[in-house]
């Protein structure tokens, strides 16, 4: 099962996700848990794929922020393990992804592990950045890793700086789930992002990815190949 969370601003780009999925996984099964929604945007996103089911938020959160949004991800993990206990895998997809062919390549990484993770050196021009160790694009779990996610959402009310990053603050997410993946001992393959979640845009990448500041420009990029993909389908 393939997990979505967004917001009414990432709306269009969980659309355009759910309909590649559609293009290239059309047998797996989705989960989307949205806030902010509209009646119409659920609709159309279920109009998007043929076994999406999303639960969609509209009242208790009357606002979201990107950092609070990311820092939810174990939590919505953690529901779709506990709403779904008989499927093989869970996959926690961003939503700002374009599949562009099956990903068989990337469940495979669960034959022998009970769990995948985006693993790093954590290096970035030249210095150590634990915030970037792990990053929480995709996380691949089978349920007898669930007591990764459950530390990791345990790690979201730690109550002080882990290195420079402060309780809920961008990066939380990713900074809370390196000292899980740590603590919980759990055996991790890791995940290429070079194929799966590639921001440079490779025609070899299963998966691009959106993890840019120029969102608008990449979002019409995306878009321009899901169209381009859907037509040498049709044709």
């Amino acid at each position: 099962m393939i997990i979505f969370q967004f917001d009414r601003a990432y709306h269009h780009w969980g659309l355009l996700a759910l309909q590649s999925l559609q293009l290239h996984e059309p047998h797996t099964g989705v989960f989307c848990d949205t806030i902010n929604l509209t009646v119409d945007q659920v609709e159309e996103l279920e109009r998007a794929h043929g076994k999406v089911v999303i639960v969609n938020d509209a009242s208790t959160v009357p606002v979201t922020c990107p950092e609070q949004m990311a820092a939810r991800k174990p939590f919505v993990l953690l529901q779709a393990m506990e709403r779904y206990p008989d499927v093989p895998w869970y996959g926690l997809f961003d939503a700002d992804f374009l599949v562009r062919r099956p990903l068989q390549g990337l469940w495979s990484l669960l034959d022998s592990h009970a769990a995948a993770l985006c693993i790093s050196d954590g290096m970035e021009n030249g210095k150590f950045y634990p915030q970037l160790l792990v990053t929480s694009s995709i996380v691949l779990v089978r349920s007898s890793a669930k007591k990764l996610i459950e530390c990791w959402a345990r790690w979201y009310h730690y109550d002080k700086p882990l290195g420079s990053i402060e309780p809920l603050a961008w990066y939380w997410d990713q900074i809370t789930l390196a000292e899980a993946w740590k603590e919980a001992g759990v055996p991790c393959a890791v995940i290429p992002m070079d194929v799966y979640g590639n921001e440079y845009l490779p025609e070899a990448a299963a998966i691009w990815s959106a993890n840019v500041p120029d969102k608008v420009r990449y979002y019409e990029l995306f878009r321009d190949e899901y169209q381009r993909q859907v037509a040498a389908v049709t044709v």
